[in-house]
């Protein structure tokens, strides 16, 4: 079972996404968000590439064809989502390895947030034993979402240990 500080930073990190998708941070987000995501192993960083491509792709094409209410429930089911897959993130790790992931987490998200941050606030304070985290993020339209996140799908393709 995932601790409250880790799930709280796996909010953050789904937020982030949606929050930086198609700004100029995004490239670097991206590229750091999918490493992270990857722990070293190849495969699940290139999963994780081309989901995070898939949500750019989405929320390009929405904007042009969406109305608001319906890309604020895009946004919000794609920060649920990226919380789900950063949370099966860190459940795949033992507690060493969660420890230090959660401290690259917080060290890839706040800089991302901090760059594309022209109009808000943010702020990030992690320390203790093992992973502590507490943040706020304040930029233009703000989506989150803080529950568990969905279930995660047994079908879907995210690579598996052998």
């Amino acid at each position: 079972m995932m601790d409250q500080p880790l799930r709280a930073l796996a909010a953050y990190g789904g937020t982030a996404v949606v929050q930086i998708v198609g700004t100029d941070a995004w490239p670097a987000l991206r590229q750091a968000l999918a490493r992270w995501i990857g722990q070293g192993d190849e495969q699940r960083e290139l999963w994780a590439l081309r989901h995070l491509d898939d949500t750019a792709s989405e929320f390009e094409s929405a904007e042009a064809t969406e109305g608001e209410q319906i890309r604020v429930r895009r946004a919000r089911a794609e920060a649920a989502r990226w919380q789900a897959v950063i949370e099966r993130t860190f459940d795949e790790l033992n507690d060493a390895e969660r420890a230090r992931a959660a401290d690259d987490l917080s060290e890839i998200l706040p800089e991302q947030l901090v760059r594309n941050n022209e109009a808000g606030t943010v702020e990030v304070h992690v320390e203790g034993q093992g992973s502590v985290a507490s943040g706020n993020v304040y930029h233009g339209h703000i989506f989150g979402h803080t529950s568990p996140g969905p279930e995660i799908d047994p079908h879907d393709d995210w690579p598996q240990e052998s």
